[in-house]
């Protein structure tokens, strides 16, 4: 799975903190999907603005969060190409003047547009882009069980935990299952993997994928079946944040931890899809002991990352 694909060929905002800002965390990212979005409770300084221009040189957008002006930020202005403010925060006559100073350069995003009468006086006042529940609203689905999962990936799973899993049991489940054997074999012969033959038969196409790519599909086969209308951004959030995890173990030498990586993104938000509580939920995973500590808090490198 493709990063254009998770973004629906749009940008994504990636939260930048002073650390990353300054260990040029943000050149691991493909230019053209990546706004770096500096965070308000950056303390600005000479590294910080450095590592700004950088970035802008390199063609990276630069946003700057929940925007409040001071003199420290002035410098920013001359690099930053979007400003993001609190629209129901900040006072409207304060908005109205900074972007009556600033529009001709810099273009600005109103945040937290909850309803459509707020729309209309950003609008109005000049503002470029919105976010805001008006726009997409998390929602906290009911709970579900990890029993009412799908059946056939929770055997699938139980077996790919093996040191030695067997593929041939593996196909039979597969093979149960119209709808899984539709999607892997559609899979298998996808460009991706650049099959030379057509792959016809369920344990040929295990074998084409690979053991870790089988378990990444696995993995987003369980997401997937979670996933309803109301919480389709969040579940495309995670996918997401599991790509971005897995390119961040790439380049940062990690690269024989990419999969542990990748599961932690995954599954970073399915207390909130599942409305339980995570360590009970990463206890009935089959998960390894790496992930469920990121994901339950746990200081260890994949934490560092997840909380970027």
């Amino acid at each position: 799975m493709h990063l254009p694909e998770l973004t629906g060929g749009g940008k994504a905002f990636v939260n930048f903190s002073k650390d990353t800002l300054i260990k040029e965390i943000g050149f691991l990212l493909p230019v053209e999907l990546t706004v770096v979005e500096v965070l308000e409770r950056v303390d600005i300084d000479g590294d910080v603005i450095e590592a700004c221009r950088k970035l802008r040189e390199k063609g990276y957008i630069i946003a700057l969060d929940d925007f409040v002006f001071n003199e420290s930020y002035l410098p920013l202005l001359d690099i930053a190409h979007i400003i993001k403010i609190e629209f129901p925060v900040v006072e409207y006559d304060v908005q109205r003047e900074l972007i009556k100073k600033y529009k001709s350069k810099i273009r600005f995003l109103a945040e937290k547009v909850e309803t459509r009468e707020e729309y209309q006086i950003a609008y109005d006042m000049g503002y470029d882009y919105f976010q805001g529940y008006f726009f997409s609203k998390p929602v906290i689905i009911k709970e579900k069980e990890i029993d009412s999962l799908n059946i056939n990936l929770i055997k699938i799973m139980e077996l790919l935990d093996h040191d030695d899993p067997e593929y041939q049991k593996i196909a039979e489940i597969i093979g149960t299952d119209l709808g899984l054997s539709y999607k892997l074999l559609k899979l298998a012969n996808s460009a991706f993997f650049g099959s030379r033959n057509k792959i016809l038969h369920i344990k040929q196409a295990l074998v084409q994928l690979g053991l870790i790519e089988i378990k990444k599909w696995i993995y987003v086969m369980m997401l997937k079946d979670i996933q309803t209308v109301e919480n389709r951004e969040l579940i495309k959030n995670c996918l997401i944040r599991a790509k971005f995890m897995e390119l961040m173990a790439v380049e940062t030498g990690k690269g024989n931890h990419q999969f542990e990586y990748f599961l932690t993104g995954m599954f970073s938000s399915v207390d909130v899809l599942m409305n339980r509580d995570m360590e009970e939920i990463v206890n009935g995973l089959f998960l390894p002991d790496s992930v469920k500590d990121a994901l339950l808090g746990r200081e260890n490198e994949i934490k560092y990352v997840l909380d970027i």
